[in-house]
């Protein structure tokens, strides 16, 4: 276990007297202590201590170990280690210490940096350095603990224990496919940022049909992000609130049910909306535990139900009221919601437009905590990499905060209940790449695939155990994408499209980014309910344009889409309905045979190669 104690606060010299001590199964080795704006290591101030050493030492950027010297300077120092347990003792000021670094505040001061939202970490490792003069090195790793905490916490308690670092489950979702082998917590913990959420806003409202509709905004707290700074964090350490959550009045929680969900985006601290451009939402997903894992792709490993990405502004989820029943998703007393989160900021980024799109897509650069070989993989995209910054880009982090409201309701007698999957192309795969015709990606663990033509197809196909109505159905795509559709036994039946936007850093309206995704089914414009027969083959196209250039994204560079999605989420009925049949879908918006067009570079081309008996472009 690990303990830490804050001594006389308010120290009369303006100072804190801190004890940290680390029981262990052995004595010697290090521990130190940490304070950061973003949790992880990369900007921060450290004491470290072991075998009569007690050091200041701090990082400007880069990848860990500390090495620089902060400028601060500690006092009263003192380490002891014996019968397992190993103590540093210190005093330190508290203000500000760098420009763009942490400081350690009290409650009432004004001036803490940002807002008095400070990380504080704590680690201790067996292997220590060969003199207090020496610098830390990979070879001193914390093996022993690694965690953090915000400075609320810090402020309010005087002692707080953690666990050690053993081997923790692999991956979550959007980490490297193709990686088995697991990682341990401290790991985990230095590729992730801590995000958490409190409850804003509550709104209710009476439904015709006789049940009580809540509506209830989250906030995430304080996000704090420099230019090419990413955020990335694991579902196991970042608890989310949501409806029917125990709480005081509930302590073992509610049965609720899900309604839909709407205006997720990043705001600012005067709470305007954040341009995709500024901060990009690459996804941002909640998992139910316990939660029945995603039966359509089950390798995929994860529940998902509440998300996805940069589309999330302008892709409000609206469960359909169909011939007089209220459709939803009902979860049971005691569950508990966690998220993966991804957020970067690609300001100030090195080769402009062309640093933006290698930032969001994780691309390989030297910059970064990865190696070649994770080109195109979130294993460039976790919060210990950066994107390549221009000289001059500021170190001063500004706040973002990331909030998103859920409709629901606790009359769950009065709901249709009904089951969600993620039909997932290709091959289930959490994520692909879709390189240009005769473009070869080496090493990258990522699925890539080239075809032969601008025009990028993914395909998968299950074999349905039963029979079900499809209630409703939107994409998730990234930017270059065309469209995603679903067809049964070969027949087109709905086409969920990529929308893209036309203002430069007009949040809801990104030039060069998608913005939103029409339904498949259900949704603003009610697309007809899909039957599916036990036995029916169901069909799931993913399209992506990788020609060399592309006016709908214009000027952002086209070519190569890296860590890309081709995912449908589905809410259906099981059993079928017994409903009338719904009315055939409406006529294309372009003549039967004829593809959509763009025009590129004088030239026009098929954004699809459809054939005239496969009308997959939608209405």
């Amino acid at each position: 276990m690990f303990s830490w104690n804050v001594l006389n606060a308010g120290h009369p010299n303006e100072q804190w007297d801190i004890q940290l001590e680390a029981n262990t199964p052995q004595s010697g080795g290090w521990v130190g202590f940490g304070w950061s704006n973003d949790g992880t290591m990369h900007y921060g101030d450290y004491v470290i201590g072991w075998a009569g050493c007690v050091v200041v030492r701090s990082m400007d950027g880069g990848t860990p170990p500390p090495k620089g010297k902060p400028g601060f300077e500690i006092t009263d120092t003192a380490y002891s280690s014996e019968n397992g347990k190993t103590t540093i003792r210190f005093k330190r000021p508290y203000g500000t210490v760098l420009p763009g670094h942490p400081s350690i505040c009290t409650q009432n001061q004004p001036d803490c940096h940002p807002a008095g939202h400070v990380y504080w970490l704590f680690a201790s490792g067996s292997s220590v350095p060969s003199s207090c003069e020496a610098d830390f090195t990979q070879s001193n790793f914390h093996d022993r603990f690694y965690g953090h905490f915000d400075s609320a916490s810090a402020l309010h308690n005087t002692s707080v224990s953690a666990p050690a670092a053993p081997a923790a489950p692999g991956y979550g979702h959007g980490s490297p496919p193709g990686t088995s082998e697991p990682l341990t917590m401290s790991e985990k913990l230095e590729r992730h940022t801590p995000i958490s959420f409190v409850e804003a806003a509550t709104h209710t409202r009476q439904h015709k049909a006789g049940f009580t509709v809540h509506s209830t905004t989250y906030v995430s707290k304080p996000i704090p992000l420099i230019p090419g700074q990413i955020a990335w964090t694991y579902p196991e350490l970042t608890p989310v609130p949501m409806p029917g959550t125990p709480n005081a009045t509930y302590p073992n929680g509610r049965r609720w049910a899900l309604l839909g969900y709407h205006d997720a985006e990043v705001v600012d601290c005067h709470e305007q909306s954040v341009p995709l451009s500024k901060v990009y939402n690459h996804h941002w997903i909640l998992n139910p535990v316990p939660g029945e894992n995603n039966a359509a792709c089950p390798q995929a490993g994860f529940t998902f139900v509440v998300g996805v990405g940069a589309e999330s502004r302008r892709t409000p989820w609206a469960f359909p009221e169909i011939h007089g029943e209220q459709h939803g998703l009902i979860f049971d007393q005691g569950t508990t919601w966690f998220a993966n989160i991804h957020l970067l900021k690609t300001v100030d980024l090195v080769d402009g437009l062309q640093g933006s799109k290698a930032c969001v897509e994780c691309w390989y650069s030297p910059e970064k905590a990865c190696q070649p070989g994770d080109n195109g993989t979130f294993g460039c995209c976790f919060s210990n990499s950066r994107c390549a910054t221009l000289p001059n880009a500021s170190t001063v982090p500004e706040v973002y905060y990331l909030k998103y409201t859920v409709e629901y309701t606790f009359d769950v007698d009065l709901i249709t209940p009904t089951k969600f999957e993620v039909f997932m192309s290709p091959n289930c795969q959490v994520a692909y790449n879709a390189l240009p015709p005769g473009a070869a990606q080496a090493g990258a663990s990522v699925p890539s695939l080239a075809p032969p033509g601008p025009e990028h197809l993914v395909s998968n196909n299950w074999t349905m155990d039963g029979d079900t109505d499809i209630v409703f159905a939107v994409g998730h795509l990234h930017t270059g994408a065309i469209n995603v559709s679903l067809s049964i036994n070969g027949d087109f039946k709905c086409v969920s499209e990529a929308i893209y936007g036309t203002e430069p850093d007009v949040a809801g309206n990104e030039l060069g980014h998608l913005i939103g995704m029409t339904n498949c089914v259900g949704g603003a414009t009610n697309k007809p309910v899909i039957s599916v027969k036990k036995g029916d083959t169901l069909t799931l196209n993913g399209w992506y344009w990788v020609g060399p250039t592309d006016p709908r994204i214009a000027p952002v560079p086209a070519g190569p889409h890296l860590v890309i999605m081709s995912y449908m989420f589905v809410l259906y009925k099981e059993g079928g309905s017994g409903w009338p049949p719904p009315a055939p879908p409406p006529p294309p918006s372009t003549p039967a045979g004829t593809p959509p067009i763009i025009t590129v570079s004088g030239a026009v081309k098929n954004v699809v190669g459809f054939s005239p008996s496969s009308d997959e472009r939608g209405g």
